[in-house]
């Protein structure tokens, strides 16, 4: 946990606290493509499985702001907004 946590602090200091998503981070890039979550997925979702690329995840020293309200970014879903 301490390697990880270390790694999102370079991370967050890196980006300036601004990720696109979450293939972005160095420290968490691993988890999106480790076989042995694949294989849950894969499991649990039929069909192939396709990166989105519109995800994130806040990240804090300390609780704070982003931890207290983790949906507070604006999120904008086209394919949603198309059917409607």
């Amino acid at each position: 946990m301490e390697k990880l946590a270390n790694g999102l602090a370079a991370d967050n200091a890196a980006f300036n606290g601004k990720f696109p998503d979450l293939m972005s981070y160095p420290s968490l890039r691993w988890a999106l493509l480790e076989p042995r979550l694949l294989a849950i997925a894969r499991t649990l979702m039929p069909g192939p499985l396709y990166y989105y690329g519109e995800s994130h995840a806040n990240f804090e020293t300390e609780i704070g702001p982003r931890t207290l309200s983790p949906f507070s970014q604006a999120h904008f879903d086209p394919a949603a907004a198309a059917n409607r």
